[in-house]
Parts: C-alpha cells; structure tokens; sequence
C-alpha cells in the first residue's frame, strides 16, 4: 500500500520550503514553513513501521539489509545534490562572484555531506553550508541507523519510550527558547533540538501507523483531503506571540492529525491518484534541489524587475517538472540497478 495522499502531503510540504527558502523572490514570508521538517519526520516513520517493522521485529530482514534498503532509497538523489551544490559554491568561488571560503574548503565540506557529516564552513552558521536541507537528511540516516539496530532487541517500548522523552524534551526546547526551527546550525541547542526533532517525529510516525486501526475513525471523521488545508494552515501562519505555543500544538496535535486524516483513505479518481503521486514523486528531489536551483531563480528573476515574484513561480514549476524527470529517468533506475546488479552497500557503523 503505498498511502497516496501522504505522499501528496510530502510533495504539498516540500513546496512550502521551497517558498520558505525562496522568500527573497516571493516575498511570503511562510515562517512557519520550517514545521515541514516536522512533517517529513513523521510521514518516514509512517511509511518505515509499515514497510520494515515487522520484518526487522521477526528477523526476516537484518538490520544490514535494512539499512543497505535506507541508503539505497535516500542515497543516489542526495549524492547528485550534493555534487551540484558544492560544484556550485567552488564554481562561485573561482569566479570570485562571492566573498567567502577557497574552493578547497568547499570541497572538503562535500567530501563530508557525501558522509552525511557536517563540516563547518568559514563563515557560515549552518551546518551544511553548501545546502542547509542537509541536516534532517543526517538525521533521518542517524535514526534509521539507531533503530535499525535496536528495533528488535528494545522491544515495543522503547519507541513510546522514545516518543514521550522527547515530546517533554521538545517543550523544554520550545519554551526556553521560543521556537522549534532548530537543528541546521554549528551549535548546541541547534544540535540537540535537531536531534529532538527527528527522534520525536520519525517515532511518532511509527506509533501512528501502529495504532492505525484504532484511529482510522477518527481520521474518516474529514475526508482525506482536508489534511491538506490542515497542513497549509500551519506553514502560512504569521509570525506570532508565544510562537513557541504554536510550534507545540503543531507538532503534537495538527500534524499527527493530519497524517491520521491523510492515511485513512486513498484516491477515488484517476486524476486525483495522478496528482498524488506526482506531488510524491517529486518531493524529494525537489527538497534537495530547491536550493542551489535559488541561485538559477535569482538570477533570472533578476532580468525582468518589478516582476521577480512571477518569474519565481515560472522557476519553482520548471523546477517541479525537472524533479519529476529526476525522479523517472534517474531515482528510479539508479536505485533498481543498486538494488539488482550494483554492488552492495556496506551498512553504516556505529562510531
């Protein structure tokens, strides 16, 4: 079952980072867009308990072979992101179009996102500097790695364990420091709230689709697609007093429910099957893409003044088409050939 209207909701959210980055051209200001990450978390935890639980808990898969299947499926798209955005920077630092780091820093900083590492960069706060999306990729492959491992020697407990120590550990976080957007910058609260956030997602996903049959009523109570405007919702809100509050009922309320409401039903109709999918498909290169691609944007909104907003939205479309090709004509068989004749991908170790 492949849960069509999550993946629209993957593609819906990926949009909304997408014009949270490019709010330079936009002019939106979707502040709380960052809550997307949120969202991508529990949907992985969703569709992970659906598709290895079970085979993880009755030894039929070994953690290795799960995790070979993790960087199988994550692996191909996020190399090729990471060569064009580093290429990119080095290319801008050549040029000496920018002020900032030696094109030999930049590429140390690739050799180490092609790791999954972060590396920190002169002059940049982030994390990833050649491309910030980076961090939750880190951190769904730290978990991925850990609960691979674990999942059948911990037990059914330990994920409601996991999800309740780091639900107090996500309100520490957001009372004390007034928001949830952490976990792509060089410091320590950026690093531990990161963490938080994955750890807390991915597992509470996995407790949603564990408990689907006990909440199926409650998400038929709205027909699938009101998740969507649910979701909207969340990402548009203005910036407010006590966001922090709002970042909470978000996390904790709004987006488990609408990945319940989303997961109850399937597409009635073609079209909608189609657009689904589509939205799907192109999520995550387009997650990946959207942020070397702002320079492309920039530069052509650039040309044509007073109308930056219209030529953003020609880009962000072009964009989406070029994602789905992706997707098709790369994605797609490069994972099939690794999965079939490529070589096999050793498993992460654990330091």
């Amino acid at each position: 079952m492949r849960f069509s209207y999550l993946d629209g909701l993957r593609g819906m959210a990926a949009l909304f980072v997408l014009a949270l980055h490019w709010n330079f051209l936009f002019k939106l200001s979707f502040s709380k867009s960052y809550l997307a990450v949120d969202l991508f978390f529990m949907l992985s935890g969703f569709v992970l308990a659906h598709a290895y639980e079970a085979k993880l808990r009755s030894g039929a898969m070994t953690p290795d072979a799960f995790m070979r299947n993790r960087l199988t499926r994550l692996y191909p798209l996020y190399a090729l992101s990471v060569l064009v955005a580093t290429g990119l920077q080095a290319a801008r630092s050549l040029t000496g179009t920018h002020g900032g780091p030696a094109v030999g820093e930049w590429m140390v900083a690739g050799v180490f996102a092609l790791s999954f590492l972060p590396w920190a960069v002169a002059g940049a706060s982030a994390l990833f500097a050649m491309n910030v999306c980076y961090w939750s990729l880190s951190q769904e492959v730290l978990v991925n790695l850990i609960y691979g491992y674990a999942c059948r020697a911990a037990g059914k407990a330990a994920v409601p364990a996991v999800v309740c120590v780091t639900g107090v550990a996500l309100v520490a976080l957001a009372v004390s420091t007034g928001s949830l957007d952490h976990g792509y910058q060089f410091n320590t609260v950026s690093l531990v709230g990161g963490c938080t956030r994955a750890f807390f997602g991915i597992g509470m996903g996995m407790l949603l689709y564990r408990h689907r049959d006990r909440l199926r009523g409650i998400g038929r109570l709205l027909p699938a697609w009101c998740a969507f405007p649910l979701v909207a919702m969340v990402f548009v809100a203005p910036p407010m007093p006590h966001g922090w509050l709002f970042d909470l009922a978000s996390v904790l309320i709004v987006l488990p429910l609408a990945t319940v409401v989303a997961a109850a039903s399937e597409p009635t109709s073609a079209w909608q099957l189609r657009t689904m999918h589509a939205l799907g498909n192109s999520s995550y290169p387009l997650y990946l893409l959207h942020v070397p691609f702002a320079t492309v944007a920039y530069k052509v909104a650039s040309t044509v003044p007073g109308w930056e907003r219209s030529a953003a939205t020609v880009m962000a479309g072009l964009l989406f088409l070029l994602c789905l090709q992706l997707d098709k004509r790369f994605d797609v068989p490069v994972r099939a050939w690794l999965r079939t004749r490529g070589p096999r991908l050793p498993a992460l170790q654990v330091p």
